[in-house]
């Protein structure tokens, strides 16, 4: 697949990026959009195990084929990488936020909860 790369992000936080009919959540904010802010906060929490779906098939995303399809995952996880030292600052400092904050496993489609300490 010779596409770039659509990417979705919440403010600098990226969350998501799409190749072809493959979308792979990478990370999610802990509480649903336009909600109330937990008493320990908001944060974007990577998924311990990010979540593939095929958006054609499975326009509501409600079947993760992650395990099934792990050369597309990585593919995907590999061009994010590539791209991010091109990213504004804000998006790089997120992105490791993100990533450095420990995180309960969670369910596919489930809001992470952070391991606060």
């Amino acid at each position: 697949m010779n596409r770039p790369l659509f990417l979705y992000f919440s403010n600098w936080d990226l969350q998501c990026a799409r190749l072809g009919a493959w979308k792979l959540h990478m990370s999610r904010g802990n509480v649903p959009a336009y909600t109330a802010e937990p008493k320990v906060g908001y944060f974007n929490l990577r998924l311990l195990s990010p979540e593939l779906y095929n958006i054609d098939t499975d326009p509501e995303e409600a079947e993760d084929l992650s395990a099934q399809n792990p050369d597309i995952v990585a593919e995907i996880q590999q061009r994010v990488a590539q791209m991010l030292p091109s990213f504004p600052t804000e998006v790089q400092t997120a992105w490791k936020n993100t990533q450095n904050t420990p995180v309960y496993p969670n369910e596919p489609g489930a809001y992470p909860t952070p391991i606060v300490r």
